[in-house]
């Protein structure tokens, strides 16, 4: 039966591709000096490999590992699982080890025990490399063991975890998975929790009986969670948008024990993913993560790469109880303005609209962001999306005519700054692509004839794009009869129609209508009248 299993994997697997899916095993400049090992002292060859990785000789794993390779067929799976798992976390990725081990893969893997299958996965994960049909049989033997009920609880979370880091979706694997899982969620420590959690979360499948079955223990284990732990806990839930209050609030009051508690701040490599997850995400904001984030970000925010503030900073809008004193605003928007020419058009609005929802009144942050948004759209105005050239003009036009902080000088640029800007925003408009959406592009230019209205702009060009675009625009609006009985798509329309009427004629004056028959005629469908 051997025999004929072996024969039947060698046809399958001969022209298996090398890691067809795009990531390939590397390959090394010079061949390792491969060493001589009679079939006799496998296991001492087993052994001398075993060496080689705990003392991090990652030349001699690499020289054993080419001796191991003829030698597969004597090796029980767990032995092949090992070496797999030494060459994964040594980073050995040569092709001329993984491609052969992968290929022999259905051959050496004779009944394989779940805890083989768990350790294989999971290297193959560690090495981020794919070799479809090696996948494919560690799944299919997964699940053949799944139905004799032979799963132990640790190793489904090893097979969950492996699967969902290379995003590879064998067909019914998760589900044959969270089925064995269900029962056994006991047998699970606390890196198991959060890593099966997380590993569904990564694949998208949002199994309610597996999460409801995992929420006692995960509960029950809170104490025993590292911040890491806890981060992969809240973005689980956020990436499949499972508001589960009662499980996040302990997770909450867990970050505040470790943070605020002891007096140290969350690390930087886990505040972002843990804001983004609960406020951008999920909005929810209990008191103990409001308190974690004012203690913690003004603390670590000088740590954060670009990446990291772009998931953090704009969340913070989604906390409506912050408190945010200057000596939270402060380190805060400095850090965002020195790491600013790194980021994209979009990034920065949102930066700047969080420094508006949290009043920063440094004069400073303020010059310094919009002089480069200035520089950004003259310069590079076709690279920025409309919606956010629309959104920046709204924001300067609230600095421009909002009320002014207390104590402090008000706007913080004068009239020729503020014509620049608008210049320059005019030219970003112009330059822009247009908006497949014709609803959103509606938005967008209503958004920026209110914030000329609104800051008072005298610029021609401006006015006159306006008006074009809203031609364009507005002829397609529908009636005010035809909104109320239509789609919620349909009266937002009519309402950023109405936006943008009121604001061109906010502009234009009572002339407005007789000069403009395309804007008079989508004001007569509104039923918009002026006195």
């Amino acid at each position: 039966m051997a025999a004929m299993r072996r024969s039947a994997a060698r046809a399958t697997t001969a022209a298996a591709p090398l890691f067809a899916s795009g990531v390939s095993a590397r390959a090394v400049s010079a061949a390792p000096v491969q060493e001589d090992y009679t079939p006799q002292q496998v296991l001492r060859l087993c052994t001398h490999l075993h060496s080689a990785f705990v003392s991090n000789d990652k030349a001699r794993l690499r020289a054993l590992g080419l001796s191991l390779v003829p030698m597969l067929h004597l090796l029980r799976p767990s032995e092949v699982s090992m070496a797999l798992n030494h060459f994964a976390h040594a980073k050995v990725l040569d092709m001329n080890l993984w491609q052969p081990i992968s290929d022999m893969l259905p051959e050496v893997f004779i009944d394989p025990d779940c805890k083989a299958l768990g350790l294989a996965a999971n290297a193959y994960a560690r090495a981020s490399l794919k070799h479809e049909a090696a996948l494919a049989f560690i799944a299919d033997s997964a699940r053949a063991l799944a139905n004799q009920g032979n799963l132990e609880g640790r190793n489904v979370a090893m097979l969950i975890n492996g699967y969902s880091k290379l995003r590879v979706r064998h067909p019914g694997l998760m589900e044959v998975l969270s089925q064995q899982l269900i029962p056994r969620v006991k047998e699970l420590n606390e890196i198991d929790l959060a890593t099966v959690a997380n590993g569904f979360a990564r694949m998208a499948v949002a199994d309610s009986q597996l999460f409801d079955a995992l929420r006692e223990p995960t509960a029950q284990a809170m104490e025993k969670f590292s911040v890491q732990n806890l981060a992969m806990l809240a973005n689980a839930h956020a990436r499949i948008m499972r508001r589960d209050t009662a499980l996040l609030d302990l997770v909450a009051a867990e970050l505040h024990k470790r943070s605020v508690a002891k007096g140290q701040p969350i690390a930087a490599k886990y505040l972002p993913s843990i804001v983004h997850a609960f406020a951008m995400k999920l909005s929810l904001c209990p008191p103990d993560l409001v308190q974690v984030v004012e203690f913690s970000l003004p603390r670590v925010i000088g740590q954060m790469e670009k990446s990291d503030v772009i998931l953090t900073v704009p969340s913070l809008v989604h906390i409506p109880s912050l408190c945010a004193p200057p000596d939270f605003r402060n380190p805060v928007f400095n850090h965002c303005l020195s790491i600013m020419p790194e980021l994209t058009g979009n990034a920065v609005v949102s930066i700047l609209e969080a420094a508006l929802f949290l009043r920063h009144d440094c004069q400073v942050f303020w010059r310094g962001s919009l002089q480069h948004c200035e520089a950004s759209l003259s310069r590079n105005g076709a690279s920025w999306e409309l919606k956010y050239v629309s959104t920046l003009a709204l924001l300067v036009a609230e600095v421009w005519a909002g009320a002014a902080p207390a104590g402090v000088t008000w706007p913080p640029f004068g009239e020729d700054q503020k014509s620049d800007l608008f210049a320059a925003i005019t030219t970003a408009a112009g330059a822009c692509a247009r908006i497949n959406d014709s609803s959103e592009e509606l938005r967008a230019v209503a958004d920026l004839a209110v914030a000329a209205a609104r800051a008072e702009v005298a610029n021609p060009e401006l006015e006159g794009l306006l008006l074009r675009r809203a031609r364009e625009l507005l002829i397609v609006v529908p009636s005010s009869a035809v909104a109320a009985a239509g789609s919620e798509a349909s009266r937002g329309e009519r309402q950023q129609a109405s936006r943008l009427i009121e604001a061109l004629r906010h502009t234009h004056g009572p002339g407005l209508f007789e000069a403009q028959p395309a804007v008079a005629g989508a004001a007569q469908r509104l039923n918009l009248s002026w006195e």
